[in-house]
């Protein structure tokens, strides 16, 4: 018998398993990077937009004719709540217990040119949050796609 040179279909396979495995490691490291840096941008915007939040609400009590509160009003705070993507029910709760006749005027859904207003430009076109200026809390992002807006 004569030897033969080259490559065996066995090391072949085993070679192909390998370069499987590893593309699929690289993938996955990859998917969970981009995700974290999301969650970073987003909890970056939620901090930069309570600071302008209570800057605002500061600068709103001295002069409110000058300093608007900036944003939509929300009357209906619970829907607005339900539709934050993590949120869940019991947190849901613990806010709408804090909403009364005397706060819930200051309960707004701040965008990204309402946040601009507020000196914060790094908010994506795309993110809404819910801002308490009474309580200087900032809640997001809510999913306004999912939301029935037609009745207000």
């Amino acid at each position: 018998m004569k030897k033969q040179d080259g490559v065996s279909l066995i090391i072949l396979a085993i070679t192909i398993i390998v370069m499987i495995i590893l593309a699929t490691i690289a993938v996955i490291s990859g998917t969970s990077s981009v995700k974290e840096t999301v969650e970073v941008k987003i909890e970056t915007e939620i901090a930069e937009l309570k600071k302008a939040v209570a800057d605002r609400m500061i600068e709103y009590e001295r002069n409110p004719s000058n300093y608007p509160l900036v944003g939509t009003r929300i009357d209906n705070v619970a829907e607005y709540l339900y539709h934050i993507d993590g949120m869940s029910s019991v947190e849901i709760a613990n806010i709408v217990a804090k909403v009364n006749d005397e706060n819930i005027s200051y309960y707004r859904l701040v965008d990204s040119e309402s946040a601009k207003s507020l000196g914060v430009q790094s908010v994506g076109k795309e993110h809404y949050f819910i801002v308490d200026y009474y309580h200087g809390q900032v809640y997001g992002i809510v999913d306004i796609s999912a939301m029935d807006l037609g009745s207000e």
